[in-house]
């Protein structure tokens, strides 16, 4: 009885060291933090905004001057076809990014080509990347776990320069971003401006190609006669 008595609170000592280190190494995420995977894949989001319109949103020359409200990205091989749907335009713009370059038609004026990135001489950032919005998110700004619709989440939370991440719809000040641990893909991200909800899904079966006219473009720039070709 007395071995027992001794043995009792020992055991729930080293339970009690146990269960802190298992909490602990639950508490630290691993890297990689985002999925980097090549699989075909498309990615949507949805955009919402606070109802003040103070802060304005700044967006590149050419691609579009109001805001996304929801954006598919199809992915399958070195080509991703981005198709976005804008507030107050009744058409979808759609462009094709490949090797650091964005191609596709003028939002106003289809028969032109906007071109922007390596091969027009400028940058397009990091929205080559899958997943952009969340290319901040590091063991150090990890702030909790979190259930967000049944999924267990990585919470991370940060400070982002203007201008810092994804040209398409910029996100910078206060940022959140909730990451799925099982797959590693955002499910939300909060900016001061706007809200980013994702889905995904599987595909497109066939990888992504340019259409012939961008193609066709390409060669005609590095011969030196897209300008006349317009």
């Amino acid at each position: 009885m007395k071995n027992s008595a001794v043995l009792l609170p020992a055991l729930a000592v080293l339970y009690s060291f146990a269960s802190l280190g298992a909490q602990e190494s639950e508490s630290k995420p691993s890297a990689p933090f985002l999925e980097s995977g090549g699989e075909p894949l498309t990615i949507t989001r949805t955009f919402s905004y606070p109802a003040s319109k103070d802060a304005a949103k700044v967006l590149p020359p050419g691609v579009g001057q109001t805001e996304i409200l929801k954006s598919v990205t199809q992915i399958n091989g070195p080509i991703s076809h981005v198709i976005t749907y804008r507030r107050d335009t009744p058409d979808p713009t759609e462009f094709w990014i490949a090797a650091g370059s964005l191609i596709g038609p003028h939002p106003v004026v289809p028969s032109a080509v906007v071109l922007m990135g390596v091969e027009g001489g400028n940058d397009i950032g990091d929205a080559g990347q899958r997943f952009p919005e969340a290319g901040w998110v590091t063991a150090e700004n990890f702030v909790k776990w979190e259930i967000l619709e049944g999924e267990k989440c990585r919470v991370h939370s940060g400070t982002l320069p203007p201008g810092k991440t994804n040209f398409l719809s910029p996100i910078s000040g206060n940022v959140t971003a909730w990451i799925a641990e099982s797959s590693r893909r955002p499910m939300k991200v909060t900016a001061s401006d706007k809200t980013i909800l994702f889905s995904y899904s599987i595909g497109p079966a066939q990888p992504v190609s340019l259409p012939q006219r961008f193609a066709d473009y390409l060669k005609m720039r590095k011969l030196g006669t897209a300008g006349r070709a317009r």
